[in-house]
């Protein structure tokens, strides 16, 4: 179930940074996702870039949405660090770099 979820959590990255407002920023979470794929920063640094791309002031953070994201992270805590880092790869990495200009 938790792997089902955290899949959908990055679905939804990947389709909101093909949205005209985050595209300019997709190449941000590409670089974080290789950097947390390499063992340079850990899971919750990477989400915390991702949330600064969508949320990037402590207001936007106040929003519901928000708050799912936190929710949805915390499915990794259930999950083969393995499998996650191939979905990782799969959807932060691959999908969204597929669609950058």
């Amino acid at each position: 179930m938790a792997l089902y979820g955290i899949e959908w959590l990055f679905k939804d990255i990947v389709y909101d940074l093909h949205n005209e407002k985050y595209n300019k920023d997709a190449g941000k979470v590409v670089e974080a996702a290789k950097d947390y794929l390499n063992k340079r920063i850990s899971f919750d640094d990477l989400m915390d870039r991702i949330a600064d791309v969508f949320w990037p002031n402590e207001e936007d953070k106040k929003s519901t949405a928000y708050e799912d994201f936190l929710r949805g992270t915390g499915l990794a805590d259930y999950i083969d660090k393995d499998e996650l880092n191939e979905i990782i790869k799969e959807y932060l990495v691959e999908k969204v770099r597929h669609r950058l200009p």
